[in-house]
């Protein structure tokens, strides 16, 4: 059971300096997202921002830097995009003035 305990510690240690899936970085060749990567190892895969059809490139965990734990908290891509106005909502007619139209087909029906 030691030996479990120590690799447990090593896959924690590992797993706390290795950017996750989903993390937008800093590369030597751009900034982008990781999708995919080997804790053992230290590589990661990374699509970049400029080629986003592109592979994936494959960097070491010691070449990128963490921007944002998550790409949807990049500051660029969060802020509010302008919505077209919105059509003037129809006004409702009040539930009142409904009611005796249907009571009204529901008396001419029974007859």
């Amino acid at each position: 059971m030691c030996c479990l305990k120590y690799e447990e510690e090593a896959y924690q240690e590992l797993a706390s300096i290795t950017p996750k899936i989903g993390a937008y970085v800093k590369t030597p060749e751009g900034k982008g997202v990781v999708v995919d990567s080997n804790l053992l190892s230290g590589s990661l895969s990374v699509r970049l921002d400029d080629h986003p059809d592109a592979a994936a490139h494959h960097f070491s965990r010691n070449e990128v830097e963490v921007l944002h734990k998550n790409r949807r908290e990049n500051p660029e891509e969060s802020a509010p995009k302008a919505h077209a106005k919105e059509p003037a909502k129809k006004a409702d007619k009040p539930a009142s003035d409904k009611e005796p139209q249907k009571q009204q087909r529901r008396s001419s029906r029974r007859k």
